[in-house]
């Protein structure tokens, strides 16, 4: 039976939700800074190498002829975009962004009443706002954003299937979108399962004609997922099985709970969402918990509520690697539950009382809900309005790399600055020299290390070392075998933030940093009113001082004794008179070295442009001994 028609209120209310919600959402796909951290840059390379190359491929993850680490969906769809014209910016936020919109309209279109599509949209908005303030990039290379929205539109059309009197296209419709959802992250996969209830659902309802229903979603879910099936998971199976097994080893379900509710008490400390979310945080109760009874109560969502269970419960119990943004389906489900539970007994009380209570009720629901929304925003997410082109900040870092190394630089690197560096051949040194038993002799060392134009170093990881010294990338520039080059402090994207190293002693340092969107170059001179200035001092102290300080970066220290305390490296621009308290205000520092110069704004948007035009492909070496102008002898 389909539910009453809507009357003129609660129309306009839907069609001012959808309208404030998508509005929200274009903001936040195409108006804000792209953060995303170390997988930001690291998963970039997959989509790099499908643009460049035409083939899915991970190299700087050690991956050289195949992509594994995540299914190649998303990826490949970027890619498709760059290929198009779309700049990276824009590239990866639009497949997530449509999808949104589509779950926008698909949420208006549906046949159920208007407390459950206010619901629904306020779950869609707020599992995206809730997660900006961990910088967890829901728009970016990770496909969590991609994944929540295609499975929540999946869900929205086979409930809208079963309530239009189990409409065969909707059907169809629902179980391509959720096999599609299922398919862009390996966590995802048994989300598919949820077709199999209205499956399920048709055959008891319907009997000998549910055929049609069945056939329907059979055919949808097929149609998606024999060719995923075909391309990708059976010849890559067994490398899949072995990755996955080697990602999750060593946990049972008590210890992925406990996970579970730690991320819960995470969220607790940091007062993530409104007080709906903060309470099951604080008292450790899976919302999972709480919203399945509430969307089962209501006529319209109890086929989302048990169609919801296969992910919400693989997470909870199974899931043994989680980040964060795998959390985005329950807090989608469990705000539109809230929401639409709390405004359907609302609006039913306020049917009891006068005709002129009902209006005013709804209008207080609505106020209520954009202060909702206005905190999440003024608390993490920074929506801005703006009609300039934005231009994501490791092109900006690859541009300023270019300037710093010039044409057919051979770079050395970790996974996070494969890009931003600017090189355009670079192989990872650390199989060679970090991960290895064998220790070599400094001269050895910074034999090995001549044959890059630079070696480069950015935060992420910075202190893991498994060699019987050891010893890193940083290790090396303390010890004197490498020498500062140049660096590139990024303001957005801590892990943008690099230094560059060589072998030998440079005829200057130079640098490029952001500050309040403005690009300026150092160029070293001694009378510079400015100075770079690298210290080492305690971890702890360090990070609460200067850590995303503008115009600085710190990077953890590798350490000789676990036992000992933690250490880390500082660069950071600072004027000159005031170069010595920064240092003098934290103890046990040791100032490894003050370069003078001054600070030059750059027009990074020509930097970027030019990068685009004249930007070679890189290539990327898993031995050393393939690089340009290295032999075996130099080895």
């Amino acid at each position: 039976m389909p539910p009453p028609p809507a009357r003129p209120l609660e129309k306009w209310a839907v069609l001012g939700m959808a309208a404030l919600v998508s509005i929200l959402l274009l903001l936040a796909a195409y108006s804000t800074d792209r953060t995303g951290d170390i997988d930001e840059i690291g998963l970039y390379n997959p989509t790099y190498m499908y643009v460049h190359y035409g083939k899915m491929t991970y190299p700087v993850h050690g991956f050289f002829d195949k992509m594994i680490v995540h299914p190649p969906v998303h990826y490949a769809l970027i890619g498709i975009l760059m290929r198009s014209g779309f700049p990276l910016y824009y590239a990866e936020a639009t497949p997530t962004l449509v999808l949104a919109l589509l779950c926008v309209w698909l949420t208006v279109r549906a046949p159920f009443t208007a407390p459950v599509k206010i619901g629904l949209l306020y779950g869609l908005w707020i599992s995206m706002a809730v997660f900006a303030r961990f910088h967890i990039e829901l728009f970016g290379m990770r496909p969590e954003g991609d994944v929540g929205v295609a499975w929540l539109a999946g869900l929205i059309l086979l409930e809208s299937g079963r309530l239009n009197a189990w409409n065969p296209v909707e059907l169809s419709a629902g179980a391509f979108l959720l096999a599609y959802a299922c398919s862009l992250h390996y966590y995802a996969a048994f989300g598919v399962l949820g077709a199999l209830v209205y499956v399920v659902w048709a055959v008891g309802s319907l009997r000998l004609r549910a055929w049609k229903a069945v056939l329907a979603v059979a055919a949808g879910g097929l149609l998606y997922g024999l060719p995923y099936l075909w391309l990708f998971l059976v010849p890559n199976w067994h490398a899949i099985m072995q990755f996955v097994q080697d990602v999750n080893k060593g946990t049972g379900i008590q210890d992925v709970i406990q996970a579970h509710l730690k991320e819960y008490q995470f969220w607790s400390f940091y007062k993530a969402g409104n007080f709906w979310l903060q309470i099951p945080d604080s008292l450790g109760i899976p919302v999972v918990l709480l919203s399945t009874p509430v969307l089962l109560a209501l006529r319209d969502t109890r086929g989302i509520a048990l169609a919801a269970l296969p992910l919400q419960l693989f997470l909870l119990f199974y899931a043994h690697h989680q980040t964060a943004g795998y959390y985005i389906h329950e807090v989608a489900i469990y705000g539109a539950a809230i929401v639409a539970g709390a405004l359907t007994a609302a609006d039913w009380l306020l049917s009891k009382w006068k005709a002129s209570a009902r209006p005013a009720g709804w209008a207080l629901f609505g106020v209520m809900i954009m202060v909702s929304f206005w905190n999440l925003d003024k608390w993490g997410g920074k929506l801005t309005v703006s009609l300039r082109p934005r231009v994501h900040e490791a092109e900006i870092a690859r541009a300023a790399g270019r300037e710093l190394l010039g044409s057919y630089a051979t770079v050395a690197s970790r996974i996070g600055p494969w890009y931003s560096s600017g090189g355009e051949f670079w192989h990872d040194p650390a199989p060679d020299i970090v991960w290895t038993g064998q220790v070599y002799p400094q001269a050895e060392v910074k034999k090995y290390f001549s044959h890059f134009d630079a070696i480069v170093e950015n935060a992420h990881m910075s202190d893991d070392a498994h060699n019987a010294k050891h010893q890193a990338l940083l290790s090396w520039y303390l010890d004197g075998t490498l020498h500062l080059r140049g660096f590139f402090f990024s303001e957005v994207n801590s892990e943008l933030a690099n230094l560059y190293f060589q072998a030998t002693p440079p005829t200057s340092v130079q640098g490029y940093g952001l500050r309040n969107g403005q690009l300026f170059r150092f160029n070293q001179s001694p009378g510079g009113d400015h100075e770079l200035l690298a210290f080492t001092g305690p971890a702890q102290l360090v990070l609460e001082k200067f850590f995303k300080v503008p115009l600085s970066v710190t990077m953890a220290l590798p350490k000789d004794d676990q036992t000992e305390p933690q250490r880390a490296l500082v660069a950071i621009i600072v004027r000159h008179a005031d170069s010595a308290a920064d240092v003098s205000s934290i103890p046990d520092t040791r100032v490894i070295e003050r370069v003078r110069g001054y600070l030059e704004p750059l027009d990074w948007r020509k930097m970027v442009g030019d990068l685009r035009e004249h930007d070679r492909p890189m290539q990327f070496f898993q031995s050393y001994d393939k690089i340009p102008g290295v032999t075996l002898e130099a080895q």
